[in-house]
């Protein structure tokens, strides 16, 4: 079977996620499933809506309903091969047709690498690919790492996809992420059609550290129990992983263990545990706050950094970060 062409018409319905999917079987074709949802990964979505179409021509038709941005995929196995499509659509009022040209699935071939001090066997990792967002693309595909580092993930439809790994230790960062040549260091990794390029990607251990005394300033009494909070700064900002926090003791003295490379802004709060306000609203509400008060660090590989906060007194904080 060739792969098959599809059209649709009508515009979807943000409700269709309380749908279920419905299979049309017929005799002498092979149907092909059609699955649509809301393309804005903020929906709160629960599921989505499906049809099946059937040779010769592949058409299918759902209800019309209500304009938006929607995405529209097909997903078909023919001759022992998976074939697939995905697009994005704008629809509006009326009849929207698409042509959604289907293309086979790829195998992703990889190397999983992990450096550093300390030992880190790979065996028993595993490389996942998570959809974006929610929707009828919600399976995960992955595949355990083999002792040599290498993996294989089966029948990935080509797309955009989030990298994630199983376990996922603390005190290890992504230092490099390459699909062929072509870096995916924390962005969505873009797989082609008939991709065989090889992932390759290398975790770190060769993490920095990052220590000091609070500076109590005018504040009285000496530094006092606080809440340190790093946010990164540049382009891994809108990242939580990079948002790290620790407790300074009585007399103001903390460690952070753990950095990933970067730059970071440091905040001292008083009396408040900051685990929860590892966020880029709580970091962004600070900043605002205290203008350029906060002490911007920079750690590389393995370093050992130290800073003296200044002290964030704590009704400030509980002001700035109030709901």
């Amino acid at each position: 079977m060739d792969p098959p062409t599809e059209q649709v018409a009508g515009g979807p319905d943000p409700r269709v996620n309380n749908m279920r999917n419905r299979r049309f079987n017929s005799e002498g074709g092979q149907t092909v499933m059609v699955e649509m949802s809301t393309a804005d990964d903020n929906q709160n979505l629960f599921g989505s809506r499906g049809t099946g179409s059937q040779a010769p021509d592949y058409r299918f038709e759902m209800p019309e309903n209500v304009p938006g941005r929607y995405r529209i995929q097909a997903t078909v196995r023919a001759k022992d091969k998976t074939y697939y499509a995905s697009q994005i659509i704008d629809a509006h009022e009326g009849a929207n047709e698409i042509v959604l040209a289907m293309a086979p699935t790829v195998g992703v071939r990889g190397h999983l690498k992990v450096e550093g001090p300390g030992q880190h066997a790979v065996e028993g990792y595993t490389v996942m690919l998570a959809p974006r967002g929610m929707g009828p693309r919600a399976g995960t595909y992955s595949s355990p790492v083999k002792k040599d580092g290498s993996f294989v993930i089966e029948d990935v439809p080509p797309g955009e996809w989030l990298l994630n790994f199983n376990p996922s230790e603390a005190g290890l960062f992504e230092k490099s992420v390459l699909l062929g040549d072509k870096e995916f260091l924390y962005k969505l990794l873009e797989i082609p059609p008939g991709s065989d390029a090889p992932l390759s990607i290398v975790l770190s251990s060769n993490t920095g550290i990052v220590s000091g005394e609070i500076d109590a300033g005018d504040t009285g009494g000496g530094a006092k129990r606080a809440g340190i909070l790093l946010e990164p700064i540049g382009k891994w900002h809108t990242l939580a992983r990079f948002y790290y926090s620790a407790l300074a003791d009585d007399k103001g003295k903390f460690k952070v263990n753990g950095v990933a490379p970067g730059k970071y802004k440091i905040f001292a709060l008083e009396k408040i545990a900051t685990g929860s306000f590892r966020t880029v609203e709580s970091a962004e509400l600070l900043e605002a706050a205290l203008k350029d008060q906060a002490e911007e660090l920079e750690v590389t590989e393995g370093a050992k950094v130290e800073s003296h906060p200044k002290l964030i007194p704590e009704d400030k904080a509980k002001e700035i970060l109030k709901p």
